[in-house]
């Protein structure tokens, strides 16, 4: 096993990786520390292959895909067709629902002016000195 600085291989990590292709193992160190093991990557045997050779399973003893069952071709459905079909709507009535007064509201609804009402307490009273009217709070 060959040991490198976490440094070493920052500056030159492709060695370090050539090192690992050939089979040799790497420790790398952080201030003396390991911190990271490498090691080559070996080609795992598939899940089938370990069961053939441990005898739990047996290779096909005919190629080619079988034959379908005739009764069974016969009873399928073509894809989708256990769902049912939704049927049409119902022809509604013209104009708008009276709900949708109160729950929906349409883009000139929501720029619509809002009369400005007074807030509690204050009356509006004309101004003493220039007669306008504006809010002025009770005296």
């Amino acid at each position: 096993m060959k040991i490198v600085r976490l440094r070493e291989l920052n500056q030159n990590p492709s060695e370090a990786v050539a090192f690992v292709r050939s089979g040799v193992p790497i420790l790398v160190t952080d201030r003396g520390k390991p911190v990271l093991r490498m090691v080559p990557e070996t080609e795992a045997p598939s899940v089938l292959q370990r069961m053939l050779e441990a005898g739990d399973v047996h290779p096909p003893t005919e190629h080619g895909t079988p034959e379908v069952v005739p009764e069974l071709a016969m009873s399928a459905r073509p894809l989708g067709s256990h769902r049912p079909r939704p049927e049409a709507p119902a022809v509604k009535a013209a104009g708008p629902s009276p709900a949708a007064g109160r729950f929906r509201r349409g883009i000139t609804d929501r720029y619509r002016r809002i009369p400005a009402r007074p807030a509690p307490g204050i009356r509006h009273l004309p101004d003493p000195r220039s007669g306008a009217l504006g809010p002025r709070s009770p005296a």
